[in-house]
């Protein structure tokens, strides 16, 4: 099964988003924060334009806010062509590059992996970097407790039944 994710980057802190298919899940996003619960697969939205003479260009995602050079902490780069560098598998871009789209997908989302991201399109020249700062929050599961109540019937000692034993939610 694919899974198709269209977005929008409209402004700087406005992004559109349209899920084809519900196994990502997209909780909420409100001006560059993004929330998840543990478990749970997210995608942080990431793109440029991509024009007919240039080709793809170097990306990085990082930890942290975006330093004036680089990435911070580095959990993924590409080359424009390739990931060259992954911290985890669970880190992915499965987007279409060659197009553009350079959404960071981050699979199982923990505890620890809240806080600040960094998307930075390296393009050639001085200061001429996409920069795009997002933070994620990371929810705990809800549990639900349930009470188990039991009902002992004793065994019959003539016919040698067993005891059953019935639960209710």
């Amino acid at each position: 099964m694919s899974h198709m994710i269209l977005w929008e980057q409209t402004t700087d802190k406005e992004v559109e988003v349209k899920l084809k298919n519900l196994n990502y899940v997209y909780a909420e996003f409100s001006e560059g924060i993004f929330t998840a619960k543990v478990g749970q697969t997210i995608l942080l939205p990431c793109s440029y334009d991509v024009k007919p003479r240039n080709k793809p260009v170097p990306i990085c995602w990082g930890r942290g806010i975006c330093p004036l050079r680089q990435c911070g902490e580095v959990v993924l780069r590409t080359d424009g062509w390739k990931v060259t560098y992954k911290k985890e598998e669970r880190y992915q871009l499965k987007g279409d590059r060659h197009q553009g789209n350079v959404s960071l997908t981050i699979e199982n989302v923990g505890e620890a992996d809240r806080g600040p991201y960094c998307c930075r399109i390296e393009f050639t020249g001085l200061f001429n970097d996409q920069k795009t700062s997002l933070d994620l929050v990371v929810k705990p599961v809800e549990t639900t407790t349930f009470r188990l109540q039991t009902q002992q019937t004793s065994r019959n000692a003539q016919s040698n039944t067993p005891m059953i034993q019935h639960c209710a939610l």
